[in-house]
């Protein structure tokens, strides 16, 4: 089968340093003789409009390695083109803010070595596939690596608006947006229903709904979730006070909450294959790899195997 190899690069990530990458990409391209194309994205999902074009005009039989040059929203982007295409392959060059996809995987750095990605193989990784509503509207789409809402969520809205800013890096902005968020300690007013029938309904002040293990740049707050075990990892924190999750947010950040005492008290943390999720309310904000959206209610479900992921690792001759 041929093969080809498609950068997308997102001239806003890295202030600029995608861009940095054209050269690098064809030397290594030449030297290896490697089909390779480059393109910079101009705008928000143009990275998905481009690979769904990309996929109309090729053939079924080449082999196509799309780079996500960017964030997890980049990668984000192209997953939703690639879904349901065996041919193709998906690689993450992270230089976002968070870059918490490939952490899942092990040395992020390895992730940004051109050539390590481009002789790499694949492994089989599950999506979560989620439809939400509001008003009358639906939509459904697909996530590689976790969905936040209430508290975390927040922490990511103002993440963003804080990472604008110079020499404020992905983590930093994070924890600079926990600080603020402390402040408000807002939540979420939901009715979470599991798939065995059991309901919470109510108050909380957060809920992760994950495949991968971080958010926020390497916050470890789902410790137990695989990105290949067929199973969304649902973690819930009931609402407490400013005071109990100070103690409690150094062992959350490090993934070692769900021992800590009178964890069990606090937390639901379960494994499901579907979850339904509805507002109390007005409609939520969710965070679906960092990017947010407004929703009166949300349905996920597990999709096992779904994506060919590169997963870079150190070439022998180099170590």
């Amino acid at each position: 089968m041929n093969r080809k190899h498609v950068f997308l690069l997102n001239p806003a990530a890295g202030q600029g340093q995608a861009i940095g990458m054209r050269e690098q990409i064809e030397n290594i391209s030449q030297r290896l003789s490697l089909d390779t194309e480059i393109y910079e994205t101009k705008e928000e999902l143009d990275a998905q409009v481009f690979t769904s074009q990309l996929i109309k005009n090729n053939d079924v039989d080449t082999k196509i390695r799309l780079y996500a040059c960017g964030g997890d929203g980049t990668a984000n982007e192209i997953l939703n083109a690639i879904i349901g295409h065996d041919n193709m392959e998906l690689a993450v060059i992270p230089m976002g803010t968070g870059n918490d996809f490939v952490r899942n995987f092990g040395d992020v750095e390895l992730f940004r070595n051109l050539e390590y990605q481009m002789t790499a193989d694949t492994v089989k990784t599950d999506v979560i596939r989620y439809t939400w509503k509001r008003q009358g509207f639906s939509c459904s789409r697909y996530c590689i690596n976790m969905f936040n809402i209430g508290f975390d969520c927040n922490v990511v809205e103002m993440a963003g608006k804080l990472k604008k800013k110079p020499l404020i890096s992905g983590s930093m902005a994070y924890l600079a947006g926990v600080a603020a968020m402390l402040v408000k300690m807002k939540g979420a007013d939901l009715k979470v229903e599991f798939e065995d029938g059991k309901v919470f309904d109510g108050k909380m002040l957060l809920i992760a709904i994950a495949n991968g293990c971080f958010c926020g740049g390497g916050v470890k707050g789902v410790p137990k979730a695989l990105t290949d075990d067929g199973f969304m990892d649902i973690s819930l924190i009931r609402k407490c006070s400013r005071r109990r999750f100070i103690q409690l947010f150094p062992k959350y950040a490090k993934g070692e909450h769900l021992n800590a005492k009178g964890a069990d008290k606090l937390i639901i943390y379960r494994k499901a294959k579907t979850l339904k999720i509805t507002a109390n309310g007005e409609p939520f904000t969710f965070s679906t790899d960092g990017e947010l959206t407004k929703a009166k209610e949300i349905e996920f479900e597990i999709v096992p195997g779904a994506v060919d992921f590169v997963v870079p690792q150190q070439i022998e001759s180099n170590k």
